[in-house]
């Protein structure tokens, strides 16, 4: 295995715009909120108009749900089904589960879902599987659970997947260890078996670029590393370390277009943390940092140029990117009035943003 550990200085570089600017706008038009206050993670169907929505807290356990889309790109909270494909005892609080982002296969027809438990007792229940692959419908629809299984590694609660077609591999972080298991051609899971990548660890926010073959992670200590896995999967073939406290998780994104790692760290006074990479997709110097304010999340549209912020307070900040990938003036501001934004979804084809949120916002008055 190849290492290159890098020590990082800070640069910070000036943005334009005001994050304590107060004058806002209503939402623009593209803006569709999903409202549901046990929401979490949205997914979309590449094909098919239906959003996929993880949640936790449910009743009776129905941690996933579906929300029809309309012609229009709006949807139809009058439509919204609720599922519960993993618990048998849904009053028991021991049991309560969190769904991860939903992963979509639409040549198979196949879509999967991950349970995370609150508590260790969840998978005390002999039924209570870990991963679940559940056929889809004409429409999208969720029906019946094709294979569920728990993977042979020891720990549970799944931090992070994301599936390579090229190799048919779900690769998958857990508490403290990262690795994958194999798929068939059928989309189902070939085996439990889980191959342990024993050098990477605590791994909970991480990207994978197949152009690049190369895995971009945040650690649980704040430190970022890019690495490559050998062809087999079973070992490091390449890995570079930054040794940089980024606080805060789940806002990171990688573009090839503009060849950047792009990363939310939200401490106080935060700041967006630009990796530049090499043609190859490697670390290429030391980040820099803008200036970021009280931002809690990020979402690019890379094909658009544009960053999306948001906060504490439903207020979104739409940024334009320049032909290099960095912040171009000031942002716009909207107040979306919807309690709090749990997770923003950038439909690139129609340009429409989803907006998972707690609370519907207040009709707009004529």
């Amino acid at each position: 295995m190849k290492a290159l550990s890098l020590v990082c200085i800070l640069v910070s570089v000036a943005v334009g715009g005001s994050q304590g600017q107060t004058v806002t706008s209503p939402p623009p038009a593209n803006v569709v909120f999903v409202p549901n206050p046990y929401g979490y993670f949205l997914e979309k169907h590449p094909r098919l108009p239906v959003l996929y929505l993880g949640c936790y807290g449910a009743a009776e356990s129905k941690n996933f749900a579906t929300y029809p889309i309309g012609p229009d790109g709006g949807v139809n909270t009058n439509e919204v089904r609720a599922f519960n494909y993993f618990n048998e005892q849904p009053t028991n609080d021991l049991f309560r589960y969190q769904v991860a982002r939903p992963i979509v296969f639409p040549e198979e027809r196949i879509l999967y879902l991950a349970a995370v438990p609150s508590y260790a007792q969840f998978f005390q229940h002999t039924n209570h599987q870990e991963i679940a692959a559940i056929a889809l419908d004409d429409a999208g629809q969720p029906g019946k659970i094709l294979k569920a299984i728990r993977t042979s590694h020891g720990e549970k609660e799944i931090r992070g997947w994301q599936f390579d077609a090229v190799t048919r591999r779900l690769y998958m972080s857990y508490h403290s260890y990262f690795g994958w298991i194999p798929i068939a051609k059928d989309g189902l899971p070939e085996s439990d078996r889980f191959t342990l990548l024993g050098a990477i660890q605590t791994c909970w926010q991480w990207t994978y670029v197949p152009a690049w073959r190369r895995f971009y992670a945040r650690q649980t200590n704040g430190a970022f590393q890019l690495f490559k896995l050998a062809p087999d999967g079973q070992t490091t073939e390449y890995s570079q370390v930054v040794a940089y406290f980024h606080r805060g998780g789940w806002n990171m994104d990688a573009s090839e277009r503009f060849r950047k790692v792009y990363i939310l760290d939200t401490a106080e006074n935060g700041h967006l943390v630009i990796y530049q990479l090499t043609p190859e997709g490697r670390f290429t110097s030391v980040p820099k940092f803008v200036p970021f304010g009280d931002a809690a999340g990020i979402r690019f549209d890379f094909k658009a140029g544009r960053l999306y912020a948001w906060n504490n307070k439903a207020l979104l900040r739409i940024y334009a990117l320049d032909e290099q990938g960095e912040l171009k003036g000031a942002p716009q501001l909207h107040a979306l009035n919807c309690g709090a934004i749990r997770d923003l979804l950038i439909d690139e084809a129609g340009g429409t943003i989803y907006v998972a949120c707690t609370e519907a916002p207040p009709p707009t008055q004529p």
